[in-house]
């Protein structure tokens, strides 16, 4: 374990076993040195690793007597979630799936709302940009680094179009779950599925383009149940797999 990241390392596994229930709320964690022995780490990356988590409110460090353990879900912020996704693109998606699975259900909930509020914001130039980026993404199926930076790019534009301080914040804020999360939906629907996925979209901005309001409530709608389906898609893999 290279001491330049350990302690990143640490707190990531450290993160992993209080989602995972390992550690609940109110549970104090074995001593320094025990802690240290169990990890294989060094004292001082472990201490590092702590007041990390003690940042992000994942864990209390009380002197004279020990770390605790916070309850997550009323404390910690977005960084907790980033530290739950894998560095790699390549592990398997249902070791992850109940934290990607939440973070559809979010986002199935935010992006038509979005679209919505950008609809008579968007210009002529920043709807252009967002049909030749769905051609680009058309034209590199089988490159999902490249189709990662094209979707990014979208929700950038869609950001400031939208033009909203407070969406553009949470945009931001959830940004690098965005970047780990596109390569598992990708991978997850196929390519197939994902095609589809593109020319839906691609209508419906055709459709903002022609400032046709009725027909963007349809295409809304219909994305929404599409984004279902492809949630549904996923879930019945990973069920197939285990």
């Amino acid at each position: 374990m290279g001491s330049e990241k350990s302690h990143q390392i640490i707190a990531r596994k450290l993160v992993r076993e209080i989602y995972s229930g390992k550690w609940l709320p109110g549970d104090k964690l074995p001593p320094l040195r025990e802690l240290s022995k169990i990890f294989n780490v060094d004292q001082t990356s472990l201490r590092i690793a702590l007041k990390h988590l003690e940042f992000l409110h994942v864990l209390e460090i009380k002197r004279s007597d020990g770390v605790y353990v916070q309850d997550f879900r009323k404390k910690a912020g977005i960084e907790f979630l980033l530290s739950l996704f894998p560095e790699s693109s390549e592990e398997e998606i249902s070791d992850h799936f109940t934290l990607m699975d939440e973070f559809f259900e979010f986002w199935i909930a935010v992006s038509p709302e979005l679209i919505r509020l950008s609809y008579r914001r968007y210009g002529i130039r920043d709807i252009r940009e967002m049909l030749n980026i769905y051609e680009e993404e058309l034209n590199s199926l089988e490159d999902i680094d490249k189709l990662v930076l094209y979707e990014m790019r979208l929700v950038e534009i869609l950001s400031h179009v939208a033009n909203n301080l407070v969406m553009t914040l949470i945009l931001n804020s959830i940004r690098p779950l965005q970047e780990k999360m596109i390569p598992f939906f990708i991978r997850g629907i196929g390519k197939i599925e994902f095609e589809k996925y593109i020319l839906l979209r691609k209508k419906m901005m055709k459709g903002i383009l022609d400032r046709d309001e009725g027909g963007l409530d349809l295409s809304l709608k219909y994305y929404k149940e599409s984004m279902l389906g492809y949630r549904n898609l996923i879930r019945e893999k990973i069920s197939e797999s285990l």
